[in-house]
């Protein structure tokens, strides 16, 4: 079907024009979809009539949602440009969120597990753990050697993607990339 213009069965969902690009990520069963508005995460579940926002107060470089869209990380440009911090929110709980003591590059995404009791990055191409609660302590549970680069000298960017309760992980850069499940 072409999507040259509305149908009866669509609806639009925000209206705002927003001065940065929004960033949207959906649930696996597409039933929540997250989206951003400049400093603001908006969650809505399409199949109950529940909207919920995050105000943010600084700018998203990327957000990763958990399976079923329930808790994400963001990732927050630092100030002086060198990098990402990372956080971790609840959508169905207004108090819950988590700030990671970790610094990252911006390219690469992390995740955030489905029931939001853990987090996952990666730092010089280590993917890290770490548990959404004090004291930080960040785990390696996956060295670089590990995630092997589609070419010889080739810096790699990586990517995590939750389903369901596990993960997919793309590793490489330009077009060419290595999948783990």
């Amino acid at each position: 079907a072409k999507l040259a213009g509305l149908k009866p069965t669509d609806e639009i969902i925000s209206s705002n024009k927003p001065i940065t690009s929004r960033i949207l990520e959906m649930s696996n069963d597409r039933n929540r979809i997250v989206w951003t508005e400049d400093k603001k995460i908006i969650f809505r579940d399409l199949a109950n009539p529940l909207v919920k926002s995050k105000e943010i107060g600084d700018s998203l470089e990327w957000i990763s949602v958990s399976s079923e869209s329930e808790y994400a990380l963001v990732a927050i440009k630092i100030i002086n440009g060198a990098g990402c911090r990372l956080k971790a929110i609840s959508f169905l709980d207004s108090k819950n969120h988590y700030d990671s003591g970790a610094f990252v590059s911006c390219l690469n995404k992390g995740a955030i597990s489905s029931d939001g009791t853990k987090i996952y990055y990666f730092v010089d191409e280590n993917l890290y753990e770490e548990e959404t609660k004090e004291p930080k302590k960040p785990k390696l549970i996956l060295p670089k050697d590990k995630l092997l680069s589609p070419f010889p000298k080739l810096k790699n960017r990586f990517s995590i993607h939750p389903i369901g309760k596990s993960f997919v992980i793309f590793s490489g850069s330009a077009g060419s990339y290595f999948l783990y499940w």
